[in-house]
């Protein structure tokens, strides 16, 4: 696969395409085998560098909200760039990402003031904050 490439999970209920995105993104570990990820065997990591590299390396939308209640849209999205010390300020880059999904005016919101696609757009700019290498977004149907 190319860095571009798109890949679609498809299935029908119960098939196990949450199950799949899940053990993808590091939050659930597979019975047998493993999850390879730029050469890097996501389990084989402790917890705090598994944690790390999820951060950095995976974008990940859950099916359910996953937004803070008590941020704002803004420090939501800014959120998973705060978890590990980095440098440079990520303030203009989660700005354009809302502008870019449409809702840039929506930054001093908070959750509960949002649509359901509001909510999933702010989701979605927060699993792209970091420039995942691998990014995915878990569909409830």
């Amino acid at each position: 696969m190319d860095s571009d490439d798109f890949v679609s999970v498809v299935g029908h209920s119960g098939g196990g395409k949450s199950t799949l995105l899940n053990m993808i993104a590091g939050l659930l570990k597979p019975t047998s085998g493993s999850v390879t990820i730029q050469d890097q065997d996501v389990f084989a990591l402790s917890d705090e560098k598994g944690s790390f590299f999820r951060n950095s390396k995976i974008g990940y939308v859950p099916q359910g909200q996953g937004l803070l209640a008590n941020l704002t849209v803004l420090e939501n999205v800014c959120l998973p760039f705060y978890l590990f010390k980095r440098e440079g300020d990520v303030i203009p880059k989660a700005l354009s990402l809302l502008e870019r999904m449409g809702i840039g005016s929506l930054a001093a919101s908070y959750p509960r003031q949002l649509s359901g696609g509001e909510i999933r757009r702010v989701s979605i700019a927060r699993a792209l904050i970091n420039a995942p290498a691998l990014s995915g977004i878990q569909d409830a149907s």
